[in-house]
């Protein structure tokens, strides 16, 4: 899998006004899509919900293809819907389990286990970050590193939503941590290589994120709310829904600054002219 990054056209490097070389990258991952794909489901909590799931599978000699892709793989990541809440673990959140199926089909596994030619992904309820919680996490980084390892959803979430500084930092330290760079003999473009899909999604979101492109639909009803805008002052993604939504708020706002008025201005010449 290669994605490249936009750099300028008229040359491979060039100098900037800080004197640093920047070189036009390649970013990559495992190539290989996983088949004979098997969802298992485990015990069923008191509410009848499922407490977690594992995606087991091989990896096929199948490539993966970036160009098909509707979204990069951190927004579909980050709007991957919840299955539905426990009232018994009520702090505790869960990926639904045939989205994170189609996920792992599309992208592959998020972090690679391997056990005897078979890899697996394991899914459980974990509690989501809060600010209250990334505080605690100052004070103590084994929190912080739970949080991820259990929950990286709802740590990509968090982090996307609340531009929390320590939320970020981990997010950038797994994206250096799992990749490796190196230099192309033929172009010489820097090929960065990431270990897995999760480092791919950290540092794909970290790009955008510097380039000021990570942000929320104003849409409180929107079904991907995270989403990458294209200019500063884009408030809702290009969904037709919310695109309608928007419109729809538009023109109430218009009605109540003009139509009001002049509604008000109609009855007050009714009231003058029956005195």
């Amino acid at each position: 899998m290669v994605m490249q990054t936009k750099m300028p056209k008229s040359s491979s490097r060039k100098t900037s006004k800080r004197g640093v070389c920047e070189f036009r990258s390649i970013v990559q991952t495992d190539r290989q899509l996983p088949s004979d794909l098997e969802l298992i489901t485990s015990q069923l909590d008191v509410d009848g919900c499922i407490a977690g799931y594992s995606i087991l599978g091989r990896l096929a000699d199948q490539d993966m293809k970036p160009a098909k892709w509707k979204t990069p793989p951190h927004r579909d990541f980050a709007n991957l819907p919840l299955a539905p809440a426990s009232t018994f673990d009520k702090d505790g959140t869960l990926i639904d389990p045939q989205a994170m199926l189609s996920f792992v089909k599309r992208y592959g596994f998020l972090r690679k286990k391997c056990s005897e030619g078979w890899y697996s992904q394991r899914e459980q309820r974990f509690i989501q970050p809060t600010s209250e919680l990334m505080e605690y996490a100052k004070s103590d980084s084994s929190v912080i590193s739970n949080l991820v390892e259990s929950n990286p959803h709802g740590f990509l979430r968090y982090a996307w939503r609340s531009n929390d500084k320590v939320a970020l930092e981990e997010l950038r330290k797994q994206a250096a941590s799992g990749m490796t760079a190196n230099i192309s003999a033929d172009s010489g473009e820097i090929i960065v290589t990431t270990k897995d899909v999760w480092s791919l999604v950290c540092l794909l979101f970290w790009r955008d994120y510097s380039l000021g492109k990570t942000a929320i639909c104003a849409n409180p009803d929107c079904p991907a709310p995270y989403f990458l805008r294209k200019r500063k002052t884009q408030k809702i993604c290009e969904a037709g829904d919310c695109v309608s939504w928007a419109q729809r708020k538009y023109a109430l706002k218009w009605w109540h600054e003009n139509q009001a008025k002049k509604s008000t201005k109609k009855m007050r010449r009714e009231d003058s002219d029956d005195l």
